[in-house]
């Protein structure tokens, strides 16, 4: 059952980005790797059962938000585009504003130790975002 639950959260998150996912392809390996995470963030911060469901929607918002953004300046599978420092500057600007709303939400739903764990995995998914984006 609740893979079943996890694969239909992909396929949300996959198609939420409407001409963003169209344009995408995702391959089954890159479905078992989001999946893995999903399992991974969910038992690193210990959601019970009700924190898992009320926040999926504002993961999937973060999500929608963070792939439009990051279209906008450009990047799209296969593509990282060279910006200058004012572009980067504005990028990380508009993810911070992503990140500190998708926060603000969480905190409601977390507990301290939980928001606390969010941080460190959300510092460490952006360093690999970064990295993977050559930035």
């Amino acid at each position: 059952m609740k893979k079943i639950m996890l694969k239909a959260l992909i396929a949300i998150l996959i198609t939420s980005g409407s001409s963003y996912a169209q344009s995408q392809q995702v391959s089954d390996e890159q479905i078992e790797q989001i999946i893995e995470r999903i399992e991974e963030t969910k038992a690193r911060l210990n959601l019970s059962d009700e924190q898992a469901e009320e926040v999926r929607p504002i993961f999937e918002e973060n999500v929608q938000s963070s792939l439009e953004i990051l279209k906008s300046y450009g990047f799209e599978r296969g593509q990282k585009p060279k910006l200058n420092f004012r572009k980067k500057l504005a990028l990380r600007r508009d993810m911070n504003e992503v990140r500190d709303n998708t926060d603000n939400k969480l905190k409601t739903i977390l507990t301290d130790a939980q928001m606390q764990e969010y941080a460190i995995i959300r510092d460490e998914r952006r360093k690999e975002l970064r990295n993977r984006l050559g930035l």
